[in-house]
């Protein structure tokens, strides 16, 4: 690459946030401004940025570009991460709070505010950035064209989770991850599927039907009202998360070995029974009122009426003399995430776990 000079250690260099502190104080490092690329952050970005740090979660690198200068000094410009390492010098300044949705712990303080043995971590916390050394602005502008060109484009999922940081957004992330293994040893979803977020897909679209006590399109625009609402606060929220892990935790215990075998394992009917499970003990307005909640003590009973409608679901439909059998295979088969198809899937797995208890 002609002119490029000496271009970029493809080993990433570390270097702490003290090191970095220290550079910009002293005005060898500078941020900047001609290579900010997007909006300047909200405060719920800059809290949860600030939280991966205090987590020792890995955030993302830096590029920095490093002019030698003929006294033998240098300068270090932040031409990619200035959002990130001015958040973490204003928090350093004592800028901003971190966010008690974020952080039980040390939500609601400042850094001057936290212990000691905090404090020192998180100046040790180590940021890991590409050098260009001694590049024009044209070179640099190429490179990003170039990384740019490679990008994946972000799903609905990723974008929401690139636009929203607040109380929901936890909600769902703490689910999805808490039942990971679970994902894959189901096989409901692959590991490759999970790292492009289908995990949180899916619990958003089941916490959608709770919150809204109704099945609603399960379109990117109602995905981020619902993140957008209760982006600050949501009062229901610690409430909704134990009853979706009882929920799950009791489908689990039906088919605790051989969960993968079973037409459970596929989305549409995984997520039409959840519902309908969740549906006997907290009521959804849509399927109308129940008066059968269930818990361990029937998980035999639940595990028949579930035996017999995988043997539905798994039957040659042209075998099937049920009229209702044969609509509800059909469901399974078209259009599997409309609402009205997931309302008839919802009501006919409602009605099979009522019969059982009558």
């Amino acid at each position: 690459m002609e002119g490029f000079g000496i271009m970029l250690d493809f080993n990433p260099r570390e270097y702490s946030i003290r090191e970095l502190y220290d550079s910009y104080n002293r005005k060898e490092t500078v941020l900047s401004p001609k290579f900010q690329r997007r909006p300047v952050w909200e405060y719920k970005a800059k809290s949860y940025l600030i939280d991966s740090i205090l987590c020792g979660l890995p955030i993302p690198r830096i590029f920095i570009r490093e002019r030698t200068n003929l006294d033998m000094s240098a300068t270090r410009e932040i031409i990619d991460g200035q959002q990130r390492l001015k958040t973490i010098f204003d928090f350093l300044n004592d800028g901003f709070k971190i966010s008690k949705v974020h952080n039980k712990e040390y939500g609601g303080l400042s850094y001057s505010e936290l212990p000691d043995d905090v404090k020192r971590d998180f100046l040790k916390y180590p940021i890991s950035a590409i050098l260009l050394i001694d590049l024009d602005d044209n070179a640099v502008f190429d490179i990003f064209a170039r990384l740019n060109t490679y990008s994946v484009k972000l799903n609905n999922q990723e974008l929401l989770n690139s636009q929203f940081f607040g109380v929901y957004k936890q909600l769902v992330y703490r689910l999805a991850q808490e039942y990971r293994t679970f994902w894959i040893d189901s096989k409901l979803l692959s590991e490759k599927s999970i790292s492009r977020m289908d995990d949180a897909k899916l619990v958003s679209d089941l916490l959608s039907v709770i919150v809204e006590q109704k099945i609603t399109s399960n379109s990117f625009e109602q995905s981020k009202k619902l993140y957008s609402k209760f982006d600050d606060s949501f009062d229901d929220a610690e409430t909704i998360e134990n009853r979706f892990k009882f929920t799950l935790d009791l489908f689990c215990k039906i088919y605790p070995e051989n969960f993968s075998e079973t037409a459970f394992s596929k989305a549409p009917l995984f997520y039409s029974t959840f519902i309908a499970l969740y549906h006997l003990n907290y009521p959804v307005v849509a399927f109308g009122t129940t008066e059968y909640p269930v818990g361990e003590k029937d998980i035999s009973k639940l595990r028949t009426a579930l035996d017999e409608i995988n043997n539905v679901a798994n039957s040659t439909f042209e075998l099937l003399t049920n009229p209702e059998d044969s609509a509800f295979v059909v469901t399974l088969k078209k259009n599997t995430t409309t609402p009205d198809v997931r309302y008839k899937r919802c009501t006919y797995i409602i009605s099979k776990l009522q019969d059982m208890f009558k």
